[in-house]
């Protein structure tokens, strides 16, 4: 698996270095989830590098909100940091899944609206 995401993430890369984050409208919706998919899945110096243009692409509407918050609370829990969203979740000490720490979890439907 590691292979084929590192494969993946070589190719997604030279479409970004040449045309950019490739929106919906370029690509379909299809497309536009693979290039997520494929940036979401890679290490963090990745996600970080190329968060800004996946949030841009999202503030014209040719990316998913859901994904810019998936992202967004996978970045914080790589980097120790409660997730905002409740996306991320963990295994306890028993093999349980459980949600990774959310900021101010009380309010985080709130912040899904």
């Amino acid at each position: 698996m590691r292979y084929i995401d590192s494969c993946n993430l070589v190719q997604i890369e030279k479409i970004i270095a040449e045309h950019g984050w490739l929106g919906m409208s370029v690509v379909g919706p299809s497309g536009n989830n693979t290039f997520f998919f494929v940036i979401q899945h890679s290490d963090l110096a990745t996600q970080l590098k190329y968060f800004p243009l996946l949030e841009a692409s999202v503030k014209k509407g040719e990316s998913k909100l859901s994904h810019l918050a998936l992202m967004k609370d996978r970045i914080l829990m790589r980097q120790g940091k409660n997730q905002i969203y409740g996306s991320q979740v963990v295994f306890n000490k028993a093999g349980e899944q459980v949600f990774y720490p959310i900021k101010d979890e009380k309010n985080v439907n709130k912040r899904k609206s």
